[in-house]
């Protein structure tokens, strides 16, 4: 949500301007998909609400494709917002992989893709840190990287009796 200030900036534009866009809702499992700062800053400005429903639309591409598109995300944030959004699909014939369809239509890489992955399988908070923008996806790949060869040589260690490093 947004802060108080820019909610106040926004119902004011609202009252000024009219709704823009309307708000999105999935009428079927009764959910608000996009559009909780419009909805509030139009309940501040006293401005009635315009509704839109979502339809036959899949509600995580929908928002994938809105929020991607609207904000200012870099492409390794947009990458590791498909990541997070749409989880790598069981392997076989037939099956599709939603994330590379999105990363095409938002210009990112789907490489980058497998790469935000990478992270989220080894570090949800270090993927958190990404998605935030306070992590490069490239830095965060080589702590990664540098994670799993400590913990491969320590196995091997282990392995041959040596023990831990001390």
């Amino acid at each position: 949500m947004m802060a108080e200030d820019e909610l106040a900036e926004l119902a004011e534009d609202i009252k000024a301007n009219g709704l823009a866009f309307p708000i999105i809702i999935d009428t079927v499992a009764g959910v608000l998909i996009d559009g909780r700062n419009r909805l509030a800053a139009c309940r501040l400005a006293g401005v009635d609400q315009r509704f839109e429903d979502l339809g036959d639309r899949d509600p995580l591409v929908f928002i994938f494709s809105a929020n991607v598109k609207r904000r200012n995300l870099s492409k390794a944030q947009q990458a590791m917002a498909a990541a997070m959004m749409f989880p790598e699909p069981e392997r076989g014939r037939g099956k599709k992989d939603v994330a590379r369809k999105e990363a095409d239509s938002a210009s990112f890489s789907y490489r980058r893709v497998k790469e935000a992955r990478q992270v989220l399988r080894s570090s949800p908070d270090v993927a958190r840190a990404v998605l935030a923008g306070v992590k490069p996806l490239d830095e965060a790949l080589d702590e990664i990287k540098t994670a799993q060869a400590l913990l491969s040589s320590e196995a091997v260690r282990m392995e041959d009796g040596r023990g831990p490093e001390i």
